[in-house]
């Protein structure tokens, strides 16, 4: 039995989905967009890396463009938020995720250390495979080319990933720290109704799948309520 909760966890956040086993065992779920997306992007990371592992280049270059387009997903959910809680004042075009993360980097700056953080290579690769048929003038040391649907098949690589991570997650940490905003919503929400749990029953086990999913065994408690209606028999 699946009942989702009607608990807000955040405003980019869903709710908190429990699922009741037959057995007892219970699954905790917050369904946060912002949340999933980072850890889509990991998982489709490490299936591009066992593909190009095993020589298998067509799915390889599949898991990336997944990965990339989770990666950008997590980015902007991030980037939305403080723009819109934190009254980042944006110059130039208020829809640009380059602007907006400009901006957000300038206040920062004022409250912590905050990395330098070049994404435009990834955006642009991004932009490639959501809108088919563009193309993007590129520049880079000095010199400009175009992008197209082929930069994709050349460009787009487990290097390119990894080095638009290493620049984007800790840029991430840093503005996320520096106002307040937890960057993975629900995993607070979903320990403390864990921890809840563990109030009733002591003695069940709370395993965790995720940055958001804990599976907590309440079959102490059906044993204990077996013996219960066993003794008023």
């Amino acid at each position: 039995m699946t009942k989702p909760q009607g608990e807000e966890l955040s405003k980019g956040c869903g709710q908190l989905e429990v699922t009741v086993a037959e057995d007892g065992r219970i699954s905790l779920t917050a369904l946060c967009l912002k949340t999933d997306s980072w850890e889509d992007y990991q998982a489709f990371k490490l299936l591009a890396r066992e593909a190009g592992d095993r020589g298998d280049v067509k799915a390889c270059r599949r898991y990336l463009r997944a990965a990339l387009m989770c990666l950008f997903s997590h980015f902007e959910g991030v980037v939305n938020e403080i723009t819109a809680n934190k009254s980042i004042v944006v110059i130039g075009n208020s829809k640009s995720l380059s602007a907006r993360a400009q901006a957000i980097g300038l206040e920062a700056g004022r409250r912590t250390r905050v990395p330098f953080v070049n994404f435009r290579l990834g955006k642009y690769l991004r932009d490639l495979v959501a809108h088919p048929g563009i193309e993007k003038a590129f520049r880079e040391r000095g010199t400009t080319r175009t992008l197209n649907g082929c930069s994709v098949y050349e460009d787009l690589t487990m290097k390119t990933i990894q080095d638009l991570e290493g620049t984007v997650a800790p840029w991430i940490e840093a503005v996320c720290s520096a106002f307040g905003v937890e960057r993975f919503p629900g995993q607070q929400s979903v320990d403390e109704f864990a921890d809840a749990l563990k109030e009733l029953a002591p003695d069940a086990t709370v395993d965790s799948r995720s940055r958001t999913q804990r599976d907590v065994d309440l079959q102490v408690i059906k044993r204990v309520s077996s013996a219960t209606a066993e003794d008023e028999e």
